[in-house]
């Protein structure tokens, strides 16, 4: 919220994640102006008490959403939070869904993440009929499967 309130963040996505060391730490993808690592790392220090803060640009979407999508199908450590400006209300559902149906019908993580990847760049939301009619071709899902998942991701 500081860097929204100082107009230096647009829109963001947070995934958290444990360390192998059972540590929680943040990956953080945002759109908006250039920030100074040395200022990011004021302001994690003045908010959590530690100033390590890694900067990395990230190099097109199709990059973006492989980045993402690897932390964010590994077990959750905590709740993913994100601006709508990026992404529809209700992706993480969205996600699950998709995640639950892959698994239903024995797809690998590679075809789930080029489905995933799929679906964001058309900004079609797996869980809509559109949706579910994709899944239909492409893993054979059916509308009463669909409709089981959704209850279940609830």
């Amino acid at each position: 919220m500081r860097l929204f309130r100082r107009c230096l963040l647009v829109d963001y996505i947070r995934c958290p994640e444990y360390t192998e060391t059972g540590l929680r730490h943040e990956h953080i993808l945002f759109r908006g102006s250039y920030i100074e690592q040395a200022y990011l790392s004021y302001l994690w220090q003045e908010i959590h008490g530690a100033e390590v803060v890694d900067i990395r640009r990230t190099w097109g979407k199709r990059r973006l959403a492989s980045y993402l999508a690897s932390y964010m199908a590994k077990a959750p450590a905590g709740r993913y939070c994100y601006s709508y400006g990026w992404v529809w209300q209700g992706f993480v559902k969205s996600w699950k869904f998709l995640r639950k149906a892959s698994t239903w019908c024995c797809q690998d993580y590679w075809s789930l993440l080029t489905t995933w990847r799929r679906f964001v760049k058309l900004g079609v939301k797996p869980d809509s009929n559109l949706g579910v009619m994709w899944l239909n071709k492409l893993w054979g899902v059916s509308y009463a499967q669909a409709n089981q998942i959704l209850v279940e991701v609830q």
